[in-house]
């Protein structure tokens, strides 16, 4: 980045990042900017006074929603340069995949939408048949509205984003994370071989424990992307989706020595 984008601290980065939203939506209040960006209103104003130490989720929501394609190495340079190293020790799989912001994120966000999106952002792609098939003519008007907008391409009846290895905030994930869950997770399949499920809970050291099963997770993750689902021996037609997730059944304060997921 350019010494003109370098900043004493992330929170006058986080506020030149307010300005020029509201800049560039004279016509919306603060409450209305936070919520076309995904962001509470209450951190919003925190950050446009100057009032906050945003995370790393904080700084990527904000340039997603200035419309800047980033990468978390770059997002978490910015948010703590002292960081950075913490990359290659937690082994992180989307390091360098790019975070989509602007119309391509707002659409991801509403998840009619997105649920067609998902369809497109495979290997294979989608068609008209498939989304008609899943989603009804509903599901083709939104196709409609995502192939005018340019978030979506159609050649020679293939529906497919510009570029499938994307990821998004951490917000615009677990909203896709929990919606895919609650449409299309089985519970009929129970037992089948076709889907898998699993819950635990436990009282741990946290600071011990939260770092090692992050690690483990990240681990196990990259392998699933590279041995299968960007294998070409595995390579099909058929739509799946994976998630892992952790976190704490107990609320606390965002720890400053925030790392990616």
């Amino acid at each position: 980045m350019g010494e003109e984008n370098k900043f004493e601290s992330n929170s006058q980065l986080a506020r030149k990042c307010v300005r020029e939203l509201k800049t560039k939506h004279p016509n919306f209040s603060s409450s209305q900017i936070a919520a076309m960006i995904g962001m509470s209103q209450p951190t919003f104003s925190r950050l446009e006074n100057g009032q906050s130490n945003p995370s790393l989720n904080t700084i990527s929501t904000l340039l997603s929603g200035l419309g800047k394609s980033h990468y978390i190495s770059q997002a978490i340079e910015i948010a703590n340069p002292n960081l950075a190293s913490m990359i290659k020790e937690n082994l992180s799989h989307n390091a360098e995949t790019p975070i989509l912001g602007g119309e391509f994120v707002r659409y991801f966000r509403q998840v009619e939408h997105r649920n067609i999106m998902l369809l497109a952002m495979t290997r294979s792609g989608t068609t008209r048949a498939e989304i008609q098939g899943e989603y009804g003519n509903s599901g083709l008007r939104k196709l409609e509205e995502l192939l005018k907008d340019n978030i979506l391409k159609e050649s020679r009846g293939i529906i497919k984003a510009d570029d499938e290895k994307v990821t998004f905030d951490q917000e615009a994930l677990k909203s896709a994370v929990l919606s895919s869950i609650e449409q299309h997770y089985n519970p009929e399949k129970y037992g089948t071989g076709e889907n898998w499920l699993s819950f635990q809970t436990e009282s741990v050291n946290k600071e011990k424990a939260l770092k090692l099963i992050r690690a483990k997770l990240q681990k196990v993750y990259k392998e699933i992307k590279e041995e299968i689902l960007y294998s070409p021996e595995y390579f099909g037609n058929d739509k799946v989706f994976i998630a892992m997730v952790a976190d704490s059944l107990l609320k606390d304060l965002v720890s400053s020595a925030e790392v990616i997921q």
